[in-house]
C-alpha cells in the first residue's frame, strides 16, 4: 500500500507553470551570482524535486549532483545543508531502484544530522523515517521498526500528538505492521493518522486520501483473514 515520505510538497499550481518559475529563478540567480553560488544550489534542488515528482529522473539526478557539488564547495562535509541534499538524492535513487546507493546516502544524512543536532531533533526523525521506508520496502522489517518508533517519539516530543509529521510516521509504521500481518496493531495507527490529517488538512487532502485508502485495504485484509462461518 502507500507510505508517506517526508520531503518536498507541491501545492495547487500547474506543474508546467511551476517548472517555468523554477527555471526562471535559477537563471536569475546564475546571472546575479556565480554559477557555483549556494543560492544557485537551492534553485537546482527545488527544480530537481519537481522533476523527481514528475518522473524526470535523469534531469533530476543531474541537478541534485550539481547542487551537491556546489554545497560541498561552500560548506563542510558534515553541514546540515549537505544532509538535506543527500536525503533528496537518496529519495531519487530509491525511486530508480538503486537501493544500495540510496541506503548509503540516507545513513550519511542521518549521521550528519545526529552530529549537528543531537539524537532527538526533527531532522533526525525525517532521516529515520526515510531510512525506515527504504528498509520496509526491502523487507528488512527488524531494521525498520525501531527507526519508525524513534522517529515517532521525536516528532511527538517536538510537535505534539496531533501534528502531520506524527501522522506521517504513524501511517508508515502502520503499513509496516500491516505488511507483517500485525493487523490489530496496524489499525489504530492508521485511524489515528487519518484523524490527525483530517483535523489539520480537511477531507480532500492527498494525505487524508492516502491513509483512507490504506484503511480500506486493511479492512479487506482483515475480512479475508476471518474464518468462514458454516451454517
Amino acid at each position: 500500500m502507500t507510505s508517506i515520505q517526508q520531503g518536498f510538497y507541491f501545492f495547487n499550481i500547474r506543474e508546467s507553470s511551476l517548472s517555468e518559475v523554477y527555471l526562471m529563478a535559477l537563471e536569475i540567480d546564475k546571472k546575479h551570482f556565480r554559477e557555483d553560488h549556494p543560492n544557485v544550489s537551492i534553485r537546482m534542488n527545488n527544480l530537481a524535486e519537481l522533476y523527481r515528482y514528475q518522473g524526470k529522473l535523469g534531469e533530476a539526478e543531474s541537478l541534485y549532483l550539481k547542487g551537491l557539488e556546489i554545497d560541498k564547495k561552500h560548506f563542510r562535509e558534515d553541514h546540515p545543508k549537505i544532509a538535506i541534499r543527500l536525503n533528496n538524492l537518496a529519495l531519487l535513487y530509491e525511486t530508480q531502484g538503486k537501493i544500495g546507493e540510496a541506503e548509503k546516502l540516507y545513513l550519511k544524512a542521518l549521521e550528519i544530522d545526529k552530529k549537528q543536532f543531537g539524537e532527538d531533533h526533527p531532522d533526525v526523525a525525517i532521516d529515520m523515517n526515510n531510512l525506515a521506508e527504504l528498509y520496509r520496502t526491502q523487507g528488512k522489517y527488524v531494521e525498520a521498526e525501531p527507526l519508525y518508533l524513534k522517529a515517532l517519539e521525536i516528532d511527538k516530543k517536538h510537535f505534539g500528538e496531533d501534528h502531520p509529521n506524527v501522522a506521517r510516521v504513524m501511517n508508515n509504521l502502520a503499513e509496516l505492521y500491516r505488511t507483517q500481518g500485525k493487523l490489530g496493531e496496524s489499525e489504530p495507527l492508521f485511524l489515528k493518522a487519518l484523524e490527525i490529517f483530517t483535523k489539520n488538512y480537511g477531507e480532500g487532502h492527498s494525505d487524508v486520501k492516502t491513509v483512507q485508502h490504506n484503511i480500506d485495504y486493511l479492512k479487506l485484509q482483515i475480512n479475508s483473514s476471518l474464518p468462514s462461518i458454516i451454517i
